[in-house]
């Protein structure tokens, strides 16, 4: 067994090669290009980012010249109903002189978790849901019309590298369509806050983005991060 069929085996995917065809299909530009030529090897990747205290820890991250970075959630902590709160927030995080560095010099991919979503511990019941998606999508520069904008959350794909040598990164969306959480009625510890939700209906991604996922499967790729 090779390496890329250990990878794949251990993650339940077929090993499978690029093909130009299927690769042919157009992919929105990321804000700083990619060059199609070169192999990805260096993806750094972080979350829960206090946009009002300083951030340090972007000078290292730069200094190990990513070749892509990956925003996987709490990119700020918003935590409001009013967009133009969030908007103050997300500005504060465009205004960190390590985070503008590297919005100018590495190509960017994202999505939310809780607090960026809009509330904590936060799914389908938050109310500003699509208030706060679009507010996502402006700050991370989504063109108009991309096919991003045309579907329920934020999630995404993307498939980087030449032929053979191909990455596909997957970015869920666990909260816009998530199922409300049941809350424990009284507090006892070591329990947590939560029951299970007995509805067989009950979801973390909904049906389009699992009939996505599912798509997104069978595109080839030598190594798949989701």
């Amino acid at each position: 067994m090779d390496r890329r069929e250990f990878i794949s085996a251990a993650i339940g995917l077929p090993a499978i090669a690029c093909s130009r065809g299927r690769l042919a299909e157009a992919q929105r530009p990321l804000s700083v290009p990619v060059d199609p030529a070169m192999p990805i090897s260096r993806i750094a990747f972080g979350s829960c980012a206090e946009q009002s205290r300083a951030q340090p820890i972007w000078d290292p991250i730069l200094r190990a010249n990513p070749e892509l970075f990956l925003f996987i959630g709490d990119n700020i902590y918003a935590d409001t109903e009013d967009m133009s709160e969030m908007r103050r927030k997300y500005a504060q995080l465009g205004a960190q002189p390590g985070f503008m560095k590297l919005r100018n010099t590495v190509p960017l991919m994202a999505t939310w978790d809780d607090h960026d979503f809009g509330v904590n511990d936060g799914g389908a019941d938050y109310p500003k849901r699509e208030h706060s998606r679009q507010v996502f999508f402006e700050f991370f520069s989504e063109p108009p019309g991309s096919p991003r904008r045309g579907h329920e959350g934020v999630y995404d794909s993307r498939i980087l590298g030449p032929e053979g040598k191909c990455i596909q990164v997957i970015l869920l969306d666990t909260r816009y369509n998530r199922t409300k959480l049941n809350r424990r009625r009284s507090s006892d510890p070591g329990r947590g806050k939560y029951t299970p939700v007995p509805d067989p209906s009950a979801t973390f991604l909904g049906a389009g983005q699992w009939l996505w996922l599912e798509e997104q499967l069978r595109k080839p790729a030598e190594i798949r991060l989701i």
